[in-house]
């Protein structure tokens, strides 16, 4: 039943990667080839990805099911789906509605899995791995955030606001979304990968970890929006300090037995291809004269970003976890 239910979720998953490759062969003759492909990868397969993997981990270290079990994760799942697709349609077509009608059900999909995550977290309180699991509560609430500022963006795509919203809306959905998605798994993922033990301070790490990402994260979106571009900067180094607050015990792991095979070099490169970007979006939108110049230096590494760190460990996590998953 458990393989049966991975196949036809990661089926998914792989049928937006086929598209966002498909766009990225065929960009010369695709109207908005760059932001579609990004689209499709990051809202389509990795978004994807994220419901059912965080679903997975979330089940596996809290040692009991999600409230609803499959029936609420597929709907969750068809929730999401029918809601970028409908976003995706909406941009390409111009027609502000139906992008407002696709990011409340992306938004809404969110919202719902936080819920059962957090109503998993405070019925299984006491398991050592457990606390991990408030990295997806807080990423899955980072969603509506990224949804509303998208829809801003879709009305106002030019200007000053329009340059601030974009910084905002790439900050809180690659930073928010995706990232504390990542850091969340690879705490547990990681020393699976090289089949070593979690180190004994990995877990104390990642407690403190998110209380730097989460508010480094808030305070970045936050002045994005309000105007000052080096308090969006202060914001961004404090979100590092947390990345290197969890990661730190991994690399001891690393030491021990470094990565053999695709998927752990996959998903170790993907980490330093993100924390690589995040030194480089601190300092350009930090040294920035204007927005409309930050808004072009984000746009600038946010393709590379998408395909070094999303597509890379999403592909990484599937090779190990997918022959895990249906019993190989």
């Amino acid at each position: 039943m458990r393989a049966r239910w991975h196949v036809r979720v990661n089926a998914l998953v792989v049928l937006w990667l086929v598209a966002a490759a498909a766009v990225a062969v065929a960009h010369r003759w695709v109207p908005s080839a760059g932001w579609l492909m990004v689209h499709l990868l990051l809202l389509g397969a990795v978004s994807t990805a994220i419901l059912v993997w965080s679903a997975h981990f979330a089940e596996a270290v809290r040692r009991r099911p999600l409230r609803g079990g499959r029936p609420h994760q597929a709907a969750r799942l068809a929730l999401h789906t029918a809601g970028a697709a409908t976003v995706v349609t909406g941009l390409l077509t111009g027609v502000d509605t139906v992008v407002v009608g696709g990011a409340v059900a992306v938004a809404a999909a969110a919202v719902w899995h936080a819920a059962a995550l957090t109503e998993l977290g405070r019925s299984s309180l006491g398991v050592r791995l457990g606390w991990t699991t408030w990295f997806f509560v807080a990423a899955a609430l980072a969603m509506p955030v990224g949804a509303t500022l998208g829809v801003l963006l879709a009305r106002e795509p030019a200007g000053d606001l329009a340059s601030r919203a974009y910084v905002a809306h790439v900050s809180v959905m690659l930073l928010g979304w995706v990232g504390l998605t990542v850091l969340g798994t690879v705490v547990t993922l990681w020393p699976t990968m090289l089949r070593v033990p979690v180190e004994a301070g990995a877990l104390p790490a990642a407690r403190r970890g998110l209380q730097l990402l989460v508010p480094g994260l808030a305070v970045a979106v936050v002045a994005a929006l309000a105007g000052p571009r080096a308090l969006v900067a202060a914001g961004l180094a404090v979100y590092l300090a947390g990345l290197g607050v969890t990661v730190r015990p991994l690399l001891a792991g690393t030491r021990r037995r470094p990565p053999e095979g695709f998927a752990p070099w996959s998903v170790g490169l993907g980490l330093a291809w993100f924390a690589g970007a995040v030194v480089l979006w601190a300092g350009a939108v930090g040294t920035a004269p204007t927005w409309a110049a930050a808004q072009a230096r984000f746009a600038s590494v946010l393709p590379a970003l998408a395909v070094g760190f999303a597509a890379q460990v999403l592909v990484g996590a599937l090779a190990h976890l997918g022959p895990m998953a249906l019993g190989g």
